[in-house]
């Protein structure tokens, strides 16, 4: 120990030395850690941030369907934030199937400027029987453009193949038109007894 000493106070100067670059090396370790975290608590909340706006925002989905016999258009926000400024591109052209000037669907022809959370707008189509009619293959394709309230734009394309429902349509509509068939026959019979018993009364 005491050479220790001894050597130490006779090296002073290169004690000194080693000794300050020691703690410029702890220092620049210090800050470079120092950025590193930082940075990396920048990037965290950022994923934060980038995580909370996905969750939060809103999210518009367009969608054509069949319900009760009718067929509907229709543009619903299901996101938690409002949506504006939303617009539909769509191909073939989505007209209502009971005008015959072609008259083209609000939801598609014109822009909604805003729609709250969880809010839905339908548009009559006609019956579905004439919009199959109207539309021998009924697919469509396009994508919805609209924004948040932040200014923010987003778009969800879309692809639509109704080709299932009108199928199942016109399954269930068999049994109906049987129905019909048997119907019309049954009257026809009760008609044909009526006659003969009209027929047998002016006889006697």
């Amino acid at each position: 120990m005491a050479d220790w000493i001894k050597w130490c106070n006779e090296n002073q100067g290169y004690v000194t030395a080693l000794l300050t670059l020691v703690l410029a090396l702890l220092t620049l370790i210090y800050v470079v850690t120092t950025i590193v975290i930082a940075s990396l608590s920048r990037k965290s909340l950022k994923l934060l941030v980038d995580s909370e706006i996905r969750r939060t925002r809103p999210q518009v989905i367009f969608n054509v369907f069949t319900e009760n016999r009718i067929a509907f258009a229709s543009i619903k926000n299901y996101g938690l934030t409002p949506a504006t400024d939303i617009s539909v591109a769509i191909k073939p052209n989505l007209s209502r199937a009971f005008d015959e000037d072609d008259d083209e669907s609000a939801l598609t022809s014109q822009t909604i400027s805003f729609l709250p959370p969880n809010f839905e707008v339908k548009d009559s189509l006609g019956g579905s029987i004439a919009f199959y009619q109207k539309y021998q293959n009924p697919v469509f394709s396009g994508e919805v453009g609209y924004k948040d309230t932040e200014g923010n734009s987003y778009k969800e394309q879309f692809h639509i193949d109704l080709n299932p429902l009108r199928k199942r349509l016109y399954t269930s509509e068999t049994p109906v038109s049987k129905s019909l068939e048997k119907i019309s026959g049954d009257v026809t019979e009760l008609k044909e007894v009526f006659q003969k018993w009209i027929e047998s009364s002016n006889e006697s």
